[in-house]
């Protein structure tokens, strides 16, 4: 490894975080650290610190309620949800663990995968879960992200962006009316 810099306090450190990061990647067994990893048994990890009630994305490195939040409320009270948010309370009442938030619409995304299914009259994409995910959706696929929009929805309401986990789109969405809460942490 080669590293190059004009001053010599900054060649140091530059050369000790490349090292760490190449060596990380080394680790594990020649992949990039949170690489696209297409088999959902071996990307999704239920993580049993959590009392089995979230998962590890490994590809990208991201911790997921293993069931969204069973509210359907406004883009404000989405926020507090998760805000408040405490996973994996022990069995003696011991709380959960906090630091949840709502994700992003890439984050959202990131989840899905692209599915292409050809007929004899053409062919068709849609975005889904990827099959064998350890997730449990209610009927609810439409779930709020952190981003309002940056203009007005079309009816003239402050807007969000939600994804929809079936389909695979962001939609702008009026902060006012309903979608559901599925809490991320990192």
């Amino acid at each position: 490894m080669h590293c190059f810099f004009v001053r010599p306090a900054k060649l140091v450190r530059a050369c000790v975080f490349a090292f760490l990061f190449f060596a990380a990647g080394s680790l594990h067994a020649g992949n990039k650290p949170w690489a696209y990893i297409a088999d959902a048994t071996k990307r999704f990890v239920v993580l049993p610190e959590f009392y089995n009630l979230a998962v590890l994305d490994r590809s990208t490195g991201l911790i997921w309620t293993k069931e969204p939040h069973g509210a359907i409320t406004h883009w404000t009270n989405a926020v507090s949800v998760c805000y408040i948010n405490s996973v994996g309370a022990e069995p003696n009442g011991r709380h959960g663990i906090a630091g949840w938030r709502l994700p992003r619409p890439s984050e959202l995304l990131s989840l899905l995968e692209l599915r292409v299914s050809c007929s004899p009259g053409g062919c068709g994409a849609s975005y889904e879960l990827p099959a064998g995910h350890p997730f449990t959706l209610e009927s609810n696929t439409l779930f709020w992200s952190s981003e309002p929009t940056l203009t007005d929805t079309a009816s003239g309401e402050p807007g969000a962006w939600i994804v929809d986990v079936l389909g695979g789109g962001a939609i702008e969405h009026p902060r006012e009316e309903d979608a559901g809460v599925w809490c991320v942490r990192g």
